[in-house]
């Protein structure tokens, strides 16, 4: 029934599994790793709306993904798809499968 952003990340970018963060327009999160529910991480979101638009900004600390930061050039992949009642799906990148070998590249610079 709310606008979602959900972001699925995959760290090895070994494609078979990714961490998933989602937040709604309230600023309410879900998270997951490749369906588990029960990967809790700590990470922190501030939501801001108007009567036009929402905002979010969200931080989660680099321990909640990885053993290590990235290296400088590093990648991982990453695919941020948009869904809700008031706008049509979108994704980048624009792709109609959901799965971690269809994402895009995030990269460290």
């Amino acid at each position: 029934r709310h606008d979602r952003l959900c972001f699925s990340i995959d760290t090895d970018r070994d494609y078979q599994c990714c961490y998933e963060l989602s937040v709604d327009e309230r600023g309410w999160t879900h998270d997951s790793c490749w369906g588990d529910t029960t990967w809790n991480p700590k990470w922190y979101v501030a939501q801001a709306e108007s009567d036009k638009s929402w905002q979010i900004e969200l931080a989660i600390p680099w321990t909640e993904l990885t053993a290590a930061p990235p290296n400088l050039r590093g990648a991982w992949s990453l695919n941020i798809r948009r869904t809700g009642p008031k706008n049509p799906d979108a994704s980048w990148p624009a792709s109609i499968a959901d799965s971690p070998d269809s994402q895009g590249l995030l990269l460290f610079e």
